[in-house]
């Protein structure tokens, strides 16, 4: 993002705390971070720290795949796969292309594995459906954390 655009937004974010300091008598605490990307690979690296959690607790000889370097086709680990593509791609709305860069496959096996979670949800598979419920509501805690520092603080 160019240092112009930057400033813009600082200015606005600045000139909005103003505005509400001034009409509310409230101090807003706003977090902006310039480093953030759009092109979803800091999700999909974020989302993965979920699974990796999940692997290092539950599945722990599975964490040498984890860099997807290897493949590995025990039932258990191509479910995480899957159950990963499955998020990324219906919750945070990242491209095939991308997942398939990102977990180092190729595109027609996430659109495959889209296909078998998309099975598996309608015939409520208990293996997949136990491990998507635990990564969603993981995805969902960690997704809806705010920290401490954007709480609004009221002057009196």
């Amino acid at each position: 993002m160019s240092s112009y655009l930057n400033k813009k937004i600082k200015q606005e974010i600045d000139d909005f705390k103003s505005e509400i300091f001034k009409k509310y008598n409230t101090k807003l605490y706003i977090y902006y971070n310039p480093e953030i990307k759009k092109d979803n690979k800091n999700s999909l690296k974020k989302i993965w720290r979920l699974f990796v959690e999940h692997i290092e607790e539950n599945e722990p000889s599975f964490i040498i795949y984890a860099d997807f370097k290897k493949n590995y086709r025990k039932r258990e680990w191509v479910n995480l796969k899957q159950c990963f593509i499955h998020i990324a791609f219906n919750e945070l709305k990242v491209t095939k292309t991308q997942i398939a860069k990102f977990t180092n496959i190729h595109h027609s096996t996430v659109v495959y594995s889209l296909k078998k979670t998309k099975y598996y949800v309608q015939h409520n598979d208990v293996v997949f459906c136990n491990l998507y419920n635990i990564m969603i509501k993981k995805y969902k805690e960690y997704v809806g954390a705010i920290p401490k520092n954007t709480e609004v603080q009221h002057n009196t």
